[in-house]
């Protein structure tokens, strides 16, 4: 059961990790693309599972 919440939620931390990439991507204004890149950065450790 643990397990598998934990993968849950490692999964979820990916997903929006990917989506931060998407805007970094997307989005021209650099102010933005700094944002998305410090709201990425601790999403990718949680979903790698580094605290």
């Amino acid at each position: 059961m643990e397990l598998g919440l934990m993968y849950t939620y490692r999964l979820l931390a990916l997903v929006i990790a990917a989506t931060m990439l998407v805007v970094i991507w997307r989005r021209r204004d650099w102010r933005e693309q700094l944002y998305a890149a410090l709201v990425f950065i601790p999403f990718v450790l949680r979903g790698l599972g580094v605290k």
